[in-house]
């Protein structure tokens, strides 16, 4: 069952993290596909995704047609195969000696059980899953169909371009692991608390993605942050967001001089004075929305 549950969850990981980090936007309302290029070089393309399944976010790669018949390589956070779902699967388990009951304390333990059983998963298993996984889950809505870094990942496949990764799961995983404790459990209690609420927050995230209004997207974060824990959001903006935009910047460079690349990454990467716009910016390279 634990490959399953990786495979449903895990690919609304970032947007998950959406609602409980934030930071400054650039280019606020140009949407979430760019072209950036140093002068006398052929175009690359960056793409903001939502790790959604949503058929109206879905359209957005309808944008893609044309950087798709021009690049020749796509280059996203992690390839979605089914050894990286199977990695997860074993990362999401506690060590051996270890129960997520023990971690808890048998009355938050007892809410757990509750809302894991609402989504199928027997409390046998849950003994066995690491507090940030339960959260992770909790805090996600079913997927029916494949999201939009799946989508990409399956056209490149069809249209035989190169598919690199930017990280490994074990690095995005490992950074969960290094989450302290008491941070892992409060993540699992606000979680808790804002389940029924996390419907409407998602329906407005859509929307405001569809406008390509990035300026209400932080509006939006920040109201749906406003509760969380300071601890708790500031150590996901640093090593979720922050350290991962450095570390991805720094393989993609050397991509970029073999070939042409559509780079396609969750869209929080984007944004702020450390998004990976500035980045690339910082870099050389003129960044420029496509309308």
């Amino acid at each position: 069952m634990m490959p399953f549950l990786a495979t449903k969850k895990l690919r609304w990981l970032l947007l998950f993290l959406w609602l409980l980090c934030h930071q400054g936007l650039a280019l606020a309302g140009e949407g979430p596909l760019y072209r950036f290029s140093k002068p006398g070089q052929a175009a690359h393309y960056l793409l903001g995704t939502m790790h959604s399944d949503d058929p109206r976010v879905l359209t957005v790669l309808q944008r893609l047609d044309q950087p798709f018949e021009q690049v020749q390589q796509v280059a996203l956070e992690i390839l979605p195969d089914t050894g990286t779902m199977l990695m997860a699967s074993t990362a999401m388990l506690l060590p051996p000696d270890q129960t997520l009951s023990g971690l808890l304390g048998e009355k938050l333990f007892r809410k757990v059980v509750a809302a894991m059983g609402e989504k199928g998963v027997p409390e046998l298993l849950l003994q066995r899953m690491k507090p940030w996984a339960v959260a992770v889950i909790l805090g996600t809505p079913e997927l029916t169909g494949e999201a939009m870094d799946q989508v990409i990942y399956r056209h490149a496949l069809a249209r035989h371009k190169k598919l690199r990764a930017l990280e490994t799961p074990a690095e995005q995983l490992a950074l969960f692991d290094q989450l302290p404790e008491r941070l892992q459990r409060r993540m699992l209690e606000e979680t808790l608390e804002q389940r029924q609420a996390l419907h409407q927050q998602l329906e407005q995230l859509v929307q405001v993605y569809l406008d390509g209004d990035l300026e209400r997207l932080q509006e939006l974060s920040l109201e749906f942050d406003a509760s969380g824990d300071p601890e708790l959001t500031a150590w996901f903006r640093d090593h979720l967001i922050r350290q991962r935009n450095h570390r991805m910047l720094k393989r993609l460079l050397p991509l970029l001089q073999e070939g042409t690349t559509l780079v396609a990454v969750g869209a929080l990467h984007l944004p702020g004075n450390e998004g990976l716009i500035k980045l690339l910016q910082r870099a050389g390279y003129r960044v420029e929305p496509v309308l």
